[in-house]
Protein backbone atom coordinates (compact mmCIF):
# COMPACT_ATOMS: atom_id res chain seq x y z
CA UNK A 1 0.00 0.00 0.00
CA UNK A 2 1.39 3.36 -0.99
CA UNK A 3 0.97 5.93 1.84
CA UNK A 4 0.85 8.76 -0.71
CA UNK A 5 -2.47 7.34 -1.95
CA UNK A 6 -4.08 7.59 1.49
CA UNK A 7 -6.14 10.52 2.66
CA UNK A 8 -7.46 11.19 6.17
CA UNK A 9 -11.22 11.66 5.86
CA UNK A 10 -14.19 11.23 8.19
CA UNK A 11 -16.24 8.04 8.23
CA UNK A 12 -19.11 9.94 6.62
CA UNK A 13 -16.93 11.08 3.73
CA UNK A 14 -15.51 7.59 3.36
CA UNK A 15 -19.02 6.13 3.01
CA UNK A 16 -20.01 8.88 0.55
CA UNK A 17 -17.07 8.01 -1.69
CA UNK A 18 -17.97 4.32 -1.71
CA UNK A 19 -20.36 2.27 -3.84
CA UNK A 20 -22.63 0.91 -1.09
CA UNK A 21 -26.41 1.49 -1.18
CA UNK A 22 -26.00 4.17 1.51
CA UNK A 23 -23.44 5.98 -0.64
CA UNK A 24 -25.64 5.77 -3.73
CA UNK A 25 -28.61 7.16 -1.80
CA UNK A 26 -26.50 9.98 -0.32
CA UNK A 27 -25.46 11.10 -3.82
CA UNK A 28 -29.05 11.52 -5.01
CA UNK A 29 -30.34 15.04 -5.53
CA UNK A 30 -33.73 14.21 -7.10
CA UNK A 31 -36.53 11.72 -6.42
CA UNK A 32 -37.43 8.95 -8.87
CA UNK A 33 -39.83 11.38 -10.59
CA UNK A 34 -37.17 14.04 -11.09
CA UNK A 35 -38.26 16.46 -8.35
CA UNK A 36 -35.60 18.00 -6.06
CA UNK A 37 -35.05 16.47 -2.64
CA UNK A 38 -35.36 18.78 0.38
CA UNK A 39 -33.67 18.15 3.72
CA UNK A 40 -36.22 17.30 6.38
CA UNK A 41 -35.64 16.74 10.08
CA UNK A 42 -34.30 13.21 9.72
CA UNK A 43 -34.35 12.49 6.00
CA UNK A 44 -34.45 14.07 2.58
CA UNK A 45 -37.91 14.19 1.04
CA UNK A 46 -39.54 15.25 -2.20
CA UNK A 47 -42.22 17.76 -1.20
CA UNK A 48 -44.17 17.38 -4.45
CA UNK A 49 -44.40 13.58 -4.21
CA UNK A 50 -45.12 13.75 -0.47
CA UNK A 51 -48.08 16.09 -0.99
CA UNK A 52 -49.43 13.95 -3.83
CA UNK A 53 -49.17 10.85 -1.63
CA UNK A 54 -50.96 12.61 1.23
CA UNK A 55 -53.72 13.75 -1.13
CA UNK A 56 -54.23 10.18 -2.40
CA UNK A 57 -54.32 8.87 1.17
CA UNK A 58 -56.84 11.51 2.26
CA UNK A 59 -59.07 10.86 -0.76
CA UNK A 60 -59.12 7.14 0.09
CA UNK A 61 -59.75 7.81 3.80
CA UNK A 62 -62.65 10.15 3.02
CA UNK A 63 -64.19 7.60 0.65
CA UNK A 64 -63.98 4.85 3.29
CA UNK A 65 -65.42 6.92 6.16
CA UNK A 66 -67.27 10.01 4.90
CA UNK A 67 -69.21 10.59 8.14
CA UNK A 68 -66.04 11.08 10.17
CA UNK A 69 -64.55 13.62 7.77
CA UNK A 70 -67.85 15.43 7.30
CA UNK A 71 -68.05 15.97 11.07
CA UNK A 72 -64.41 17.14 11.21
CA UNK A 73 -65.02 19.56 8.35
CA UNK A 74 -68.14 20.99 9.98
CA UNK A 75 -66.27 21.52 13.24
CA UNK A 76 -63.38 23.20 11.45
CA UNK A 77 -65.73 25.41 9.42
CA UNK A 78 -67.63 26.47 12.54
CA UNK A 79 -64.37 27.62 14.09
CA UNK A 80 -62.55 29.07 11.04
CA UNK A 81 -65.22 29.58 8.42
CA UNK A 82 -65.23 33.33 8.14
CA UNK A 83 -61.52 33.59 7.34
CA UNK A 84 -61.36 36.92 9.09
CA UNK A 85 -59.14 37.71 12.00
CA UNK A 86 -60.28 40.09 14.64
CA UNK A 87 -58.10 43.14 14.39
CA UNK A 88 -56.94 44.94 17.44
CA UNK A 89 -58.15 48.48 17.48
CA UNK A 90 -55.25 50.81 17.01
CA UNK A 91 -55.47 54.00 18.90
CA UNK A 92 -53.33 56.43 16.95
CA UNK A 93 -53.82 59.35 19.25
CA UNK A 94 -50.58 60.00 21.01
CA UNK A 95 -50.18 62.37 23.92
CA UNK A 96 -48.21 65.41 23.18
Amino acid sequence: MNPWHLEAVTARENVRRGISPAAMHAKKTTCKNGHPLVHGKKQRVCIICLRASQARWMKKARAENPEKYRALYKAWWAKNGKHQRKRKSTNESTPG
